[in-house]
C-alpha cells in the first residue's frame, strides 16, 4: 500500500495542541520508554489516550484523501488495568458506520465491520510496544474489515457485512490514558509497500535561522528562535508571520545548503524512506495558502486550503518519491515552503 498520511507524537501540552487545531481533549504526549529505533537522535514522544477518542489535526477529517485503505501504528498498554476499550476507528460520515478495531480486558482485538462485530483474535501481549495494521474497505457492497495484523503477523482474517458503498472521511483512535500510539499512517490502495511491517516516524522542525530563510514578502519571526530539531512542539507562540500579503508571497525555510539532511535528524541512514510530508497552520487573512515540499532542485505544493480567520487551518502535503526525480534517500535535505496562491 502507499502511503497517504501520517500524524507523529511531539513535546506538545495538551493546550499547545489545541491551539494548533486538534480541538479540546487533545492527548498529551509522553516520553517515558517511547517507541524507537537503534541510534535514534534527539527525543521520542507517544500520545497518552482516552475513551473520548482523537482526531488528527487536518479538520479533524480525512479531507481530500478518499482513498484509504490501511492504518498502521505502534501501540502499548502500561499497566494491564483495561478501564475502558481501546479503539481504532475508520468512519464514513454518509452512511454513520464505519470499520474498527477495540480491545476487550482480556488483551483481545475484536474486529467490526459496519459497526458489527464481526471477528475475535487471540490473546496478545499488550503491555510492551507492538505494530498493529488493519484494512478496511467501503468502496463496493459488501464492505470488508481486516486483515489484522501485530508485528506483521495476520491475527484476524478479513470479514465482509452487506452495506451500500461509500468513503472513509474520519479516523480516530482512543483507549484509557494508560494506552499509548507513537504515531498513525494512513495508506492507499495497494503497492509495492508493505504497510503490515514496522516503520517509524520522525518529525523535524524547520530551520528558520539566518541563511536558512528564503522570503518572498515582509515576513517576521515572532517568539523563540526557530531551529531545527526533532519533535519541536506545535506552537502559537512561536511563528513567522507577513503583516500584509499579496498573491505570490511565500516562506521558504531550509533553504541553506548546509542544513541538515535526514539520516542526520534520524541519527541512522534509513534503508529506506518512505515518504515525506510537510504540514503547516495557517492563521488570519481569509486568503488561500498552499504548503510545499522541496529537495532543493524543484517543489511539490498541496492543492490549498482557505484560511479560517480566528483559528489554525491546516494543511500538509505528502510526497513518496521527490519533486525533482527519484526516491527520498538519507542524504536530501527537506526544504519547506508556505505560499499565497489567492
Amino acid at each position: 500500500m502507499a502511503l497517504v498520511y501520517l500524524c507523529t507524537a511531539g513535546g506538545e501540552t495538551v493546550a499547545q495542541l489545541n491551539a494548533v487545531g486538534w480541538g479540546a481533549g487533545a492527548p498529551p504526549g509522553g516520553s517515558t520508554d517511547p517507541w524507537t529505533h537503534v541510534g535514534a537522535a534527539g527525543t521520542r514522544y507517544h500520545w497518552g489516550l482516552n475513551s473520548a477518542g482523537y482526531r488528527p489535526p487536518v479538520t479533524e477529517s480525512l479531507a481530500g484523501i478518499t482513498d484509504v485503505f490501511g492504518f498502521a501504528c505502534p501501540v502499548r498498554h502500561s499497566d494491564g488495568a483495561w478501564g475502558t476499550t481501546i479503539a481504532f476507528r475508520l468512519d464514513c460520515t454518509t452512511s454513520g458506520t464505519g470499520i474498527y478495531l477495540t480491545m476487550v480486558p482480556n488483551g483481545k482485538l475484536q474486529l467490526y465491520v459496519d459497526n458489527v462485530l464481526q471477528a475475535t483474535g487471540p490473546e496478545v501481549d499488550i503491555e510492551s510496544w507492538h505494530y498493529l495494521a488493519f484494512e478496511g474497505d467501503v468502496s463496493a457492497d459488501p464492505w470488508s474489515g481486516g486483515p489484522v495484523y501485530w508485528d506483521g503477523v495476520e491475527i484476524i482474517a478479513q470479514n465482509t457485512d452487506s452495506r451500500t458503498a461509500d468513503t472513509f472521511d474520519d479516523f480516530t483512535i482512543g483507549g484509557t490514558f494508560t494506552t499509548y500510539v507513537a504515531f498513525l499512517t494512513l495508506w492507499s490502495a495497494p503497492s509495492t509497500d508493505d504497510y503490515t511491517t514496522d516503520r517509524y516516524a520522525v518529525r523535524i522542525n524547520n530551520n528558520g535561522e539566518g541563511t536558512h530563510v528564503d522570503a518572498v514578502g515582509a515576513w517576521t519571526f515572532t517568539g523563540t528562535s526557530i531551529t531545527a530539531d526533532i519533535a519541536h512542539p506545535y506552537s502559537n507562540t512561536q511563528y513567522a508571520y507577513i503583516a500584509t500579503s499579496t498573491v505570490g508571497d511565500e516562506l521558504n525555510m531550509n533553504t541553506d545548503a548546509g542544513a541538515e539532511d535526514i539520516a542526520s535528524y534520524c541519527g541512522v541512514t534509513p534503508g529506506e524512506v518512505t515518504a515525506v510530508q510537510v504540514r503547516a497552520a495557517t492563521e488570519g487573512e481569509a486568503v488561500t495558502t498552499k504548503v510545499g515540499v522541496g529537495d532543493g532542485t524543484s517543489e511539490t505544493l498541496s492543492s490549498g486550503i482557505i484560511v479560517n480567520l480566528s483559528s489554525p487551518t491546516q494543511d500538509l502535503i505528502l510526497t513518496t518519491t521527490k519533486p525533482s526525480t527519484g526516491s527520498w534517500a538519507g542524504t536530501d535535505v527537506i526544504k519547506t515552503l508556505v505560499q499565497r496562491s489567492a
